[in-house]
C-alpha cells in the first residue's frame, strides 16, 4: 500500500479525552521500507546510516517512517512535512514549524515491533519490550527496582517472574520517557506503591510528588508494553494495530 493510501486510512485527530496507541510490525517488504525511507528528513537518514547493523537501520527507518505517517494523518499534512525538534535527552516533539494543535506523542520499538502513543496537551511516554530470557535479571532488579517491587517479583512463581519483570520495566520506562528522563531515574519510579498491582491503571508519584498515570497495554503474548501520561486524570484508551 503506498504511503498516500496509508495516510487516508488513518483516523481523524485524537479527542481531548482519549489516548491513541498504535503498534506495528517493522518486518516489512523492501518496497514498503523504501517508501518509508523516502519520507525521512536528511537528519533521520544520516542517523540511520550511522547504525552499523543492517537490521537496526531497517527497523529505525520503518519506525520513523510510520511515525511520520501517523502524525501526518492527525495533523492533516503530508508525512514528509512533519518537522521534529528534540530535547537534550533526545525525546522528539513537534517543531514550531509544524501545526501541532496541542498534539503530544512518543514512540518505542523493540526488535521488529513498534509502539506509538498520541494524545493532546499531556506529556506522554510509551515503552514496549520483547519478553525473553534475561540472565542478569536479579542484578537489574537490585539496581533499578524498589524493595517493594523486588518483593512482588520474587513472590511470583518462577515461570512468571520474567513476564512480571518486563511488565514492570515497560511501565517504569514509559513513565521516565513521559518525564523526559534517562534510565538513571528508574529507581525513582515505584509501581509497588499502588496496591491494585500492575495489571490495572495506576497513579505513580515521582520523586517531586508529581502524579503520572501509568497503564499496561496488551500487544501480544511476546511483548510487555505500557503508556504513561502526565497527571492523574483518567482517559479512554484506544489501541490498534497498524497494518500495511
Amino acid at each position: 500500500m503506498p504511503p498516500a493510501d496509508i495516510l487516508r486510512s488513518l483516523e481523524d485527530p485524537v479527542p481531548d479525552d482519549e489516548v491513541h496507541a498504535w503498534w506495528a510490525d517493522l518486518d516489512l517488504s523492501e518496497r514498503v521500507i523504501s517508501q518509508l525511507a523516502a519520507l525521512l528528513s536528511e537528519q533521520e537518514k544520516n542517523r540511520a546510516r550511522r547504525l552499523i547493523h543492517p537490521l537496526h537501520r531497517t527497523y529505525f527507518t520503518a519506525a520513523r517512517g510510520l511515525l511520520r505517517i501517523i502524525l501526518g494523518s492527525y495533523l492533516k499534512i503530508p508525512p514528509e512535512k512533519v518537522c521534529f525538534e528534540y530535547t537534550r535527552q533526545g525525546k522528539p516533539y513537534l517543531a514550531d514549524s509544524s501545526p501541532s494543535f496541542g498534539l503530544c506523542f512518543n514512540l518505542s520499538h523493540s526488535r521488529g515491533t513498534a509502539l506509538y502513543g498520541i494524545c493532546k496537551n499531556r506529556s506522554i511516554g510509551v515503552d514496549i519490550e520483547r519478553i525473553g530470557p534475561l540472565s542478569g535479571m536479579a542484578a537489574m532488579v537490585r539496581r533499578y527496582f524498589s524493595e517493594k517491587e523486588a518483593a512482588q517479583i520474587r513472590a511470583q512463581p518462577p515461570n512468571s517472574q520474567n513476564k512480571i519483570f518486563f511488565q514492570y520495566w515497560s511501565m517504569k520506562e514509559a513513565c521516565l520517557k513521559a518525564r523526559g528522563d534517562g534510565l538513571s531515574g528508574l529507581h525513582r519510579i515505584d509501581l509497588a506503591a499502588d496496591t491494585r498491582g500492575i495489571t490495572s491503571e495506576t497513579v505513580v508519584l515521582d520523586d517531586s510528588q508529581k502524579p503520572w498515570l501509568v497503564r499496561p497495554l496488551f500487544v501480544d503474548e511476546k511483548h510487555a508494553a505500557a503508556v504513561a501520561l502526565e497527571g492523574d486524570a483518567s482517559c479512554r484508551m484506544v489501541c490498534r494495530k497498524w497494518r500495511p
